[in-house]
């Protein structure tokens, strides 16, 4: 239960920084020539990095009602919220599908890049002349010269946001693999620990006696109808096999969970 909250609480405060990230960087702002009423920012680059670290849509939810709290004058509440909303769900979709199709991070990486282009070209910016045509035309464009308008002039936000968070993603996903080899660093150095407590405490026991034993045999050549030292000789070799069944069943697990992890952490 204290993981759960743990691992909320870390989630709503990425929410809540990026969303308040973007409201700061929002005061940046870069007019878009011939639409006076649609400014260009940079309050993207937060709301898209946190797409990497949200692990479900409904967090974007929650950043979109915080975008809406700085709209600039002129420009539709609900075309800002729906515009964000929409955007980021559709992002947030279309990187998880790309994870799915490759695990290599330059896969990853362009597949990011691609969603960026998709975010601007195809949702977020779309959405505003057809808001804005559903309300009546309140810009006094029409839906085609509208979206003509501001792709001419949204374009250095998307180059910029292209750049920045591709560069940001990258780094992420690097880090990301490093974490899960430190995982299994730490797997195979317990699998090590494994090993040498059954060599230190399991092993050499049985082997002791059986050294022993031989040695005896090579001194006294009565030992070999001694029916005492037949049974502890008897002894030490199936205490000696059952160890060694239980390591072949080891590797045969590691074997397996090996092949897994490999195909799980495709290099680059």
């Amino acid at each position: 239960m204290g993981k759960w909250w743990q691992r909320f609480g870390r989630y709503w405060i990425i929410t809540m920084g990026c969303g308040l990230l973007s409201m700061g960087l929002a005061l940046i702002e870069f007019q878009m020539p011939g639409v006076e009423w649609v400014q260009s920012d940079l309050r993207e680059i937060p709301l898209l990095i946190s797409v990497l670290y949200l692990p479900h849509p409904l967090y974007l939810l929650f950043i979109s009602l915080i975008t809406v709290l700085y709209t600039p004058e002129g420009f539709p509440v609900i075309t800002n919220f729906l515009m964000h909303w929409v955007a980021l769900s559709g992002m947030w979709y279309f990187v998880r599908w790309g994870h799915q199709k490759s695990h290599r991070i330059r896969s990853q990486t362009a597949w990011w890049a691609v969603g960026i282009l998709l975010y601007y070209w195809v949702i977020m910016l779309p959405i505003i002349p057809i808001v804005d045509s559903l309300m009546g035309s309140p810009s006094g464009h029409a839906p085609l010269q509208l979206y003509s308008s501001i792709w001419m002039g949204a374009w250095s936000e998307v180059i910029f946001s292209l750049i920045t968070t591709t560069l940001f993603a990258n780094q992420y996903y690097y880090q990301h693999q490093l974490r899960e080899h430190m995982e299994v660093i730490a797997f195979r150095n317990l699998q090590l620990a494994n090993y040498a407590f059954i060599n230190s405490h399991k092993l050499r026991a049985p082997v002791a006696r059986l050294l022993g034993l031989a040695h005896l045999m090579k001194k006294e050549e009565m030992v070999f109808t001694d029916p005492h030292l037949l049974g502890h000789f008897e002894e030490s070799c199936q205490e000696l096999d059952t160890i060694v069944k239980k390591i072949s069943e080891m590797l045969e697990e590691e074997t397996s969970d090996s092949g897994l992890m490999d195909s799980e952490m495709d290099p680059s």
